[in-house]
C-alpha cells in the first residue's frame, strides 16, 4: 500500500526562535491558518483509505517544532498526488512554510521529475535537499566554490537544520524550474480533489444517513468488504439487526466512491 509522509517547517520556529514555547506557538498559529485555508479544498473529498490531515509534531528528537502528517493512500496514486498538490498550494499561499514529502519509495518528487534534476542528485545524495517552498520545487545544491562552501555545508548526508537555513535565508539559488513544472503538470488534474465515481446503491437507512453525513466512511466500509474473512462475516451478521439491515428498512442513495475504490 502507498503511504505518504509530509512535514511542514515554519519560518520563525527554528533555532533562531527566542524560546521553544514561542516556536511551538508559531507552529500552532500556522496550523490554524493552514487548516482554514485547506478546509474549502478538502470539503467533499473522499479518499481511498485515509484523509489528508496535519497536526503538530510531538516527537522530542525532531530538529525543530513543525507540523506533520501521514496518510495511507491504499492503491490510489491519485490520492498521493492530490495530497502533494495540496502541499504545493499550501506553500504558495504561505511563503513562510517549507515542506518535505516522501513515500515508501523515497523522494517521490525527484522520481516524478527525474528528467529535470541535476545528474549528481541520487537517492544517496538527496537526503534533506528536496523541498517545496513558495509554490516551487527547491533543491539545496552542493557547494562548488570556496564562497559557496562558506554558505552551504559540504556534509553528506546534509543535516536538516542547515538545509532549512539555506532556503530561509536565500543563501543559494535553490529553485529548480524544470522540475517544478513536471510536478505542477502531475498535480494539475487533481487540484479539484481525488477523482470520484458516484453510484446508486441500496443501503440500510441508517447507513445511508451516516454516509450522507460523513462521506469518508465509505472508505472504511469498502475496506471491510474487500478484506472480509469468515470471522468478519460472522460479526457482520450479528450486527445486522442493530443497523436495520432488514429489506423493508432500505433506502436508495447516491454514494461517492474514490474511483480506484469503486473499481476494486
Amino acid at each position: 500500500m502507498l503511504h505518504l509522509e509530509y512535514q511542514v517547517y515554519v519560518d520563525g520556529a527554528g533555532p533562531d526562535a527566542p524560546s521553544a514555547e514561542i516556536a511551538t506557538a508559531r507552529c500552532r498559529a500556522a496550523l490554524a491558518s493552514i487548516t482554514s485555508y485547506l478546509s474549502s479544498r478538502l470539503d467533499g473529498c473522499v479518499w481511498q483509505r485515509e484523509p489528508f490531515e496535519l497536526w503538530l509534531s510531538n516527537e522530542p528528537t525532531d530538529a525543530e517544532p513543525h507540523l506533520c502528517g501521514r496518510m495511507c493512500c491504499g492503491d490510489s496514486v491519485d490520492d498521493e498526488w492530490c495530497a502533494v498538490g495540496l502541499l504545493l498550494q499550501l506553500t504558495s499561499q504561505h511563503p513562510d512554510a517549507t515542506v518535505v514529502a516522501r513515500d515508501g519509495d523515497g523522494e517521490l518528487l525527484l522520481i516524478e521529475a527525474a528528467h529535470a534534476i541535476p545528474r549528481w542528485l541520487t537517492p544517496e545524495t538527496a537526503e534533506n535537499r528536496v523541498f517545496l517552498r513558495g509554490g516551487e520545487l527547491h533543491i539545496v545544491p552542493r557547494p562548488r566554490t570556496p564562497a559557496e562552501l562558506a554558505l552551504i555545508p559540504a556534509l553528506q548526508p546534509l543535516p536538516l537544520p542547515p538545509a532549512l537555513s539555506v532556503l530561509r535565508a536565500g543563501l543559494a539559488d535553490t529553485r529548480c524550474a524544470a522540475a517544478s513544472e513536471a510536478i505542477k503538470s502531475r498535480v494539475a488534474p487533481l487540484l479539484g480533489g481525488p477523482p470520484q465515481h458516484r453510484a446508486r446503491v441500496v443501503l440500510p437507512r441508517r447507513l445511508a444517513q451516516l454516509l450522507a453525513m460523513s462521506p469518508q466512511l465509505v472508505a472504511a466500509a469498502a475496506a471491510a468488504f474487500l478484506e472480509r474473512d469468515g470471522d468478519a462475516m460472522k460479526r457482520a451478521r450479528a450486527a445486522a439487526p442493530a443497523i436495520g439491515a432488514a429489506a423493508d428498512d432500505a433506502a436508495a442513495a447516491r454514494v461517492a466512491f474514490p474511483r480506484c475504490l469503486y473499481a476494486q
